[in-house]
């Protein structure tokens, strides 16, 4: 889980040009993105750090094809990608080119102390060797697992969980590689952070399911209740 910052970020505002860029073709897994979408933070998988660059919405002028697909970037994409950008400076990374690889998927969700499913119970009974808790949930019919509730300790080697992986200084990867209930990691993840709970939960679908359609409404229910709260919205799944 744990994920180094990187030189290169988290990058806030432009810094000074200077002749000291470099230039990094890795797999990214898309994290977020800031300044109503003017930048994004891009997570290296193989380096386990992350960077911010500009987006198509920015005032950085990308070609055509470029401009698309950053366009279509969703949070959860895994994309295979080449930046440039001077990792001694502040300035977001210009995106050279950029692929989607895979149409995963991933929301942060902070609430108050709601959670969908029986995440209480999952943390009631978790394993005290790693302080984690499962509940799967499953086709009554396949015994397909549809969901996997994870709910894990606010800390995790003296970083919270919650800013860490959205400072991308601890990597979100070992969810999209495998889970406990299956081989496959999540295809779409869903991060629950309820403040008056001492755990944030992880939802993690195997695939788009019926599940995780009831999940998503409940959780956009919640938040329309809640107009206080800061988030970044759904991912439509493909």
């Amino acid at each position: 889980m744990r994920g180094e910052s990187s030189p290169a970020g988290p990058r806030g505002q432009s810094g000074e040009p200077n002749s000291r860029q470099e230039e990094v073709q890795s797999a990214f897994r898309v994290i977020g993105f800031a300044g109503d979408g003017r930048s994004v933070m891009l997570y290296d998988v193989d380096r386990e750090g992350a960077i911010w660059s500009w987006t198509a919405k920015s005032e950085y002028s990308y070609p055509a094809t470029l401009e698309k697909t950053l366009k279509e970037v969703q949070p959860g994409n895994l994309v295979q990608a080449t930046v440039a950008g001077d990792p001694h400076q502040s300035a977001p990374w210009e995106i050279r080119s950029m692929e989607i690889v895979s149409q995963t998927t991933l929301a942060f969700i902070p609430t108050e102390d709601y959670v969908p499913g029986r995440a209480d119970e999952a943390w009631d009974t978790r394993d005290q060797a790693d302080d984690v808790g499962l509940v799967t949930f499953t086709h009554q019919d396949t015994d397909e697992v549809l969901v996997e509730l994870q709910t894990f300790p606010e800390t995790f080697e003296g970083e919270e969980v919650w800013e860490g992986l959205r400072r991308g200084t601890l990597s979100i990867e070992p969810w999209y590689d495998e889970l406990t209930s299956t081989p496959a990691g999540a295809d779409h993840l869903y991060i629950v952070n309820p403040e008056l709970r001492p755990y944030v939960a992880f939802l993690c679908f195997p695939r788009h399911n019926s599940a995780m359609e009831e999940v998503k409404e409940n959780l956009k229910a919640y938040v329309q209740d809640h107009p206080d709260i800061s988030y970044q919205g759904f991912p439509e799944a493909p």
